[in-house]
């Protein structure tokens, strides 16, 4: 009875915890990936200077977008622009080639996402000539 009482001892159990906090939680690998999470939160929240008209009891008034509207607008008009051309050159033969670009755009970087777009501009130009 006395061995088993020393295993669930109260230090025992909290040195173990410790050890295994101080290895996974605050590992390097751990405090890289908060500062990197945290970082491209803080740099969605720049501001541009980019406006938009927002609507007040005294009238309309310009405000800043912040990078991640930015980003937001700019997934937007790519999606819209596949869905036209894919309406425009053959949506009815593809069936969902708008959808499924959209899905495959959403999955992709945001960095390689205007190069998908290009792409699929250029497909679509080429099967319309």
């Amino acid at each position: 009875m006395r061995q088993v009482k020393n295993v669930l001892h109260p230090d025992k159990v909290k040195k173990a915890a410790k050890k295994v906090y101080d290895d996974y939680i605050k590992s390097p690998l751990q405090k890289g990936y908060t500062y990197f999470k945290n970082y491209t939160k803080k740099l969605g929240d720049v501001k541009t200077s980019l406006t938009y008209e927002a609507a007040t009891l005294l009238g309309s008034i310009k405000v800043l977008k912040t990078v991640s509207e930015v980003v937001q607008d700019l997934k937007k008009a790519a999606v819209q622009m596949a869905k036209k051309l894919d309406e425009k050159v053959g949506g009815k033969r593809t069936g969902n080639g708008a959808k499924d670009f959209e899905k495959s755009l959403v999955k992709l970087p945001p960095a390689e996402r205007v190069a998908a777009v290009k792409a699929k501009a250029q497909e679509v130009a080429k099967n319309a000539s």
